[in-house]
């Protein structure tokens, strides 16, 4: 989330193209889906929130509180989230706060209450939506001053991955998950090999950005 919270510091302007659509909610029916795209759409209420799409926030609020339900953790959500998002539906700072802790309080839960296998899975998809996001909208820029922090953050990104990776060992034996953990073990291999100089460098971003949209593509469909 602080990735994405950088993007308009950075001077990247705001593209809703770049969002899941709240549409897609109804197709996720295991809860493998709806661990991975809790933390998908989480990203993007940050995302929105950031930039100050308000009028969307709630919609996707709706969505990620449905989806924290059908995982049995709607009081959970609810005793973060309760009446804050109209108390605070146009205060940027308030929100943002909010959305943390309800991503955090959920992942709280469920690693003290042994859904570290859930919490895992939601950690996989707001990272994999973080790096979607940032990379989708910087790929084509060119570095300057401006944004010079926001290509430093995703070369930060390799140690993240690292980290995830290392993670997403405990679980190979989860039959469901296995196919995306392996492709996460694939893009680790890109994002291993990536130097300093790469992350200007176009070609090689649009390569981790076409990398990170496959992965994604399996997440959201």
């Amino acid at each position: 989330m602080e990735l994405v919270d950088a993007l308009p510091q950075a001077g990247i302007a705001f593209n809703k193209e770049v969002l899941n659509v709240i549409e897609n909610e109804s197709k996720y029916n295991t809860s493998l889906q709806k661990a991975l795209n809790f933390g998908v759409y989480s990203v993007d209420m940050a995302y929105l929130t950031t930039n100050e799409q308000f009028a969307m926030v709630k919609p996707y609020l709706n969505t990620s509180r449905n989806l924290a339900k059908s995982l049995d953790l709607a009081e959970t959500f609810d005793k973060v989230v309760g009446n804050r998002l109209s108390q605070n539906s146009e205060n940027k700072d308030s929100l943002k706060k909010v959305i943390d802790e309800a991503y955090y309080e959920v992942d709280n839960y469920m690693r003290n209450n042994e859904r570290a296998l859930a919490a895992t899975q939601m950690l996989t998809g707001s990272w994999i939506e973080s790096q979607y996001i940032t990379l989708m909208l910087i790929k084509d820029e060119v570095k300057s001053d401006k944004n010079a922090m926001l290509f430093g953050k995703i070369f930060e990104q390799k140690r993240h991955l690292a980290s995830l990776v290392s993670l997403l060992k405990e679980y190979e034996k989860e039959k469901a998950f296995k196919p995306l953990i392996d492709q996460i073990y694939e893009l680790n291999k890109l994002y291993d090999s990536m130097k300093t100089e790469d992350v200007s460098n176009k070609d090689f971003l649009n390569k981790l950005a076409t990398a990170v949209g496959k992965v994604r593509a399996s997440i959201i469909k």
